[in-house]
């Protein structure tokens, strides 16, 4: 979501819509990965909300600055 539409609830629009093309495209999968930058509190807590869990693990391999490692079990 670019910044000029941010805040909007997009994003929290967007992950249940996700999660269903997921299950029909890759139905296999078990596991749900994504990394999220630590200074993004509107992210994190969509993110949270949707049931992702923070690994507890940080990703510095970016050019933004560190970020949150999550995970979503898919219930497979």
């Amino acid at each position: 979501i670019t910044t000029q539409h941010q805040g909007r609830g997009y994003g929290r629009a967007a992950i249940p819509a996700i999660l269903g093309l997921l299950q029909r495209e890759h139905a296999a999968a078990s596991d749900l990965f994504l990394t999220v930058n630590c200074r993004n509190a509107a992210a994190i807590s969509a993110y949270l909300g949707a049931g992702f869990r923070d690994t507890g693990s940080l990703y510095h391999g970016g050019g933004s600055g560190p970020q949150h490692i999550f995970h979503l079990p898919l219930g497979r």
